[in-house]
């Protein structure tokens, strides 16, 4: 499965790097959309299926770091690299405060408690019309300027944070924190026997997860140059949550397929409004009943197949 998710990853990453040779505006606005949902369903990732904690706050807290860093620069005339890092440390340290107060619960528990603060977070955003310009959304000055016309700017910048993003959650899962993680999801009563601090792990990695969501949702208010209520909707959770589970939940490949692949089906079924996401949720329903690890999982059962052929073919041949 690594020596998969290795040939993968360069495989995506020389398409990435020659992609701006051929490609038009419009495709790199596609991979823009597509690198963003990557950073979400990688972290939210790192969250439920590193750690086992599910959460629908994931995209109301996407939406503080875009309205952090859009206020920032708004306001007070921060340059928008800046308030994006602002943006992403508030975010983080609010992911700390809910994981103090919620991740002493558990299952349903905690589902329910992050549904119940996302959908105050949306009513509150969308009722201050002074601050936040209400449901008609608030206009923030671009990473690169007003001009339209930068989209490789934004397709070059948004890859680097989704390199730099991806590595740093590869370094975590493999360091000792992330073993430990992956102990408390599989059992958390014997990681607590062991003497691990349950609840300060799940909290880290709540905040991690948190501020890396932040910097996503700041930078696409920068590259769209609005932010509205519209991003912290359970719908667009539900599209987060789609892309991790389909790509494949708990390995590091999969919110990479499932972000890239659900992110271009879209495009396509995009015409039939919110229907699309019946197409996502038949998908969903596929994926679980015929493959529970989602693309990754096909894939490493395809590659497994191919390996034991060859042995056998090398077998017969020396025999």
């Amino acid at each position: 499965m690594e020596q998969l998710e290795k040939k993968m990853v360069l495989g995506l990453l020389l398409v990435a790097l020659v992609l701006p040779l051929f490609a038009n505006e419009y495709t790199l606005h596609i991979v823009i959309l597509a690198c963003f949902y990557v950073i979400l369903s990688s972290s939210w990732n790192l969250l439920a299926g590193y750690s086992g904690q599910v959460s629908f706050a994931h995209m109301a807290l996407a939406s503080l770091g875009a309205y952090t860093s859009g206020l920032l620069s708004l306001k007070l005339g921060i340059h928008p690299v800046i308030s994006m890092l602002c943006g992403s440390l508030v975010t983080g340290l609010v992911g700390m405060l809910i994981g103090i107060l919620t991740l002493r619960m558990s299952g349903s528990y905690l589902a329910l408690t992050t549904i119940a603060f996302s959908e105050i977070y949306r009513i509150v955003i969308s009722l201050e019309y002074e601050i936040t310009n209400g449901q008609v959304g608030l206009s923030v000055p671009g990473l690169f300027g007003e001009s339209g016309s930068k989209v490789t700017y934004y397709y070059t910048a948004i890859a680097l944070v989704v390199m730099i993003v991806l590595i740093g959650i590869q370094k975590l899962v493999k360091s000792d924190f992330g073993l430990t993680i992956r102990a408390i999801r599989e059992d958390e009563t014997a990681a607590a026997a062991m003497g691990t601090k349950v609840v300060r792990h799940k909290v880290i990695v709540f905040a991690i997860s948190s501020a890396i969501a932040g910097l996503a949702g700041a930078f696409l208010a920068h590259y769209t140059l609005l932010v509205s209520p519209e991003m912290a909707t359970i719908t667009e959770m539900g599209i987060v949550i789609s892309m991790s589970v389909i790509g494949g939940l708990g390995t590091f490949i999969g919110p990479l397929l499932g972000g890239v692949s659900l992110s271009l089906i879209s495009e396509y079924v995009k015409e039939f409004g919110n229907y699309h996401l019946m197409v996502f949720g038949l998908i969903l329903v596929l994926v679980m009943r015929f493959s529970p690890m989602g693309i990754a999982g096909v894939l490493a059962s395809f590659g497994t197949r191919k390996r034991k052929e060859t042995s056998v073919q090398q077998i017969k041949k020396e025999v």
